[in-house]
């Protein structure tokens, strides 16, 4: 038995990836890692008493290449009679202008489970290995991630296994040579134009400058992130369930139990009352869990799925209903310059720096804001109060804030939400509708204010 397959059979059973009777459909691209795990599962399909069978889309997004690689693999397939679905899909096409990647992706996942219940398959395998779990907890790690993201990715998830992520690329490649094997080679693999693409022709190499076993290295971080992360999760789970009580249009939480947790298991627990609301797990930033966790009664969180949070007397509520008056409490967020700060009703971030001066005059309505060098202390945002006034740019005077309010015909709900820029007690910018006329400068350096 070859010594990359001896490798492959331990990690299958230590990791309990496929169990006697099973039949497997591996997912080929006719690439050096889908046909080094096909011919590995093959060969040890007696020995793990196991059946093979194989699946294969072409995307239709390079041409002759494409459908040259879909040739390939049943060819292959048919050489060592392992049935094998090919099917073809213009991905571009049914992408329609949305993210090419993640909707071939879908595509392709869809693709495999309707192969899985053709063939009767009770497992799904794919070629991601070591290298490939080094790249993508890089790519979490440089995006901003927790354990979960740091956990990369995991050798199961339900009945999808990836047996290879025990070996290493250069592992594959030598044990094509050995088997005398031939494959396909996917062009676009070359294009700097993927972040992937990028970090393995550049970062990786350079990182092994530093430790020539890296890729192991940080495999050996993702497992370590999975463990620590699993435990939480199932310590998050035990405390969710303890404490949710289910209410019209979502789920509340008692919020002094809420304090009582670690910030861990606080933020988890958050999650998954935002994952039960949602019914479904969407993706939750940073600014998010953080937003969870600084709630103050009068607060609103807008979240993905048109889910909302907000403090309901002692309770978190979150879900489809939104609070009965959205209005912040009478809370300072400073801002220094230069610095940046989240502003939490608004669910954006206010940043601040000394630049040149523009050009030409910013638009009045607009998201940007230039300040004399005199405002760079003192800088704050807030909400509305009452008897607020400011001197809008081009009118003569001052005024009410809540007299230009209803001349502009803001509605009443979304004056509570609007965050004021003050210096000292001067309203100086309402952004995106209007700003002071202390705001004009004729200085070369100014203060630059941007919400993004």
């Amino acid at each position: 038995m070859d010594s990359l397959e001896q490798k492959v059979k331990k990690y299958i059973k230590e990791q309990g990836l496929l169990q006697s009777g099973d039949k497997v459909l591996v997912a080929v691209s006719g690439g050096a890692d889908s046909i080094a795990l096909l011919q590995s599962l093959y060969s040890l399909k007696d020995e793990l008493q196991i059946e093979v069978c194989a699946a294969h889309l072409n995307h239709m997004l390079r041409g002759e290449e494409s459908a040259g690689d879909a040739v390939f693999t049943r060819s292959f397939c048919d050489s060592l009679q392992i049935p094998c679905q090919v099917e073809s899909i213009a991905v571009a096409q049914e992408a329609n202008g949305e993210n090419l990647e993640d909707t071939a992706r879908k595509i392709r996942y869809d693709f495999l489970r309707r192969a899985q219940r053709l063939f009767g398959a009770q497992k799904i395998a794919t070629a991601h290995h070591a290298d490939d779990q080094a790249e993508t907890l890089l790519l979490h790690l440089v995006r901003g991630a927790g354990l979960e993201g740091l956990a990369a990715i995991a050798p199961q998830e339900k009945d999808l296994i990836r047996p290879f992520l025990c070996v290493d690329r250069e592992e594959i490649l030598a044990y094509l040579v050995r088997q005398d094997l031939a494959y396909r080679t996917d062009s676009s693999n070359f294009s700097d134009r993927y972040r992937r693409n990028h970090m393995r022709k550049y970062l990786l190499p350079m990182l092994r400058q530093y430790n020539p076993q890296v890729v192991m290295a940080l495999n050996h971080t993702a497992s370590i992130c999975r463990e620590d992360n699993t435990y939480l999760e199932e310590q998050a789970t035990k405390v969710y369930h303890a404490m949710v009580q289910k209410t019209e249009g979502g789920v509340q939480l008692p919020w002094h139990k809420l304090q009582e947790l670690p910030l861990s298991l606080r933020r988890r627990v958050c999650k998954l009352a935002f994952w039960q609301a949602a019914q479904e797990p969407l993706w939750l930033s940073y600014e998010h869990l953080q937003g969870f966790c600084e709630m103050k009664p009068g607060m609103e969180l807008a979240l993905p799925g048109h889910i909302f949070a907000w403090r309901k007397e002692k309770n978190l509520y979150i879900g489809t209903i939104r609070q009965p008056q959205n209005i912040w409490p009478e809370e300072q967020y400073p801002l220094s310059v230069p610095g940046e700060v989240f502003l939490p009703y608004f669910h954006k971030k206010a940043y601040a720096y000394i630049g040149n001066a523009p050009d030409k005059e910013l638009p009045a309505n607009g998201m940007e804001l230039v300040l004399p060098l005199r405002f760079s202390r003192d800088l704050y945002f807030r909400t509305r109060k009452a008897g607020d006034t400011f001197s809008p740019c081009g009118m003569q005077g001052r005024k009410k804030l809540k007299e230009y309010f209803i001349d502009e015909k803001i509605p009443i709900k979304e004056r509570n939400q609007i965050p004021l820029l003050f210096a000292g007690e001067e309203l100086l910018w309402i952004p995106g509708k209007r700003r002071s006329a202390l705001t004009q400068s004729a200085q070369e350096k100014v203060i630059w204010v941007s919400i993004r």
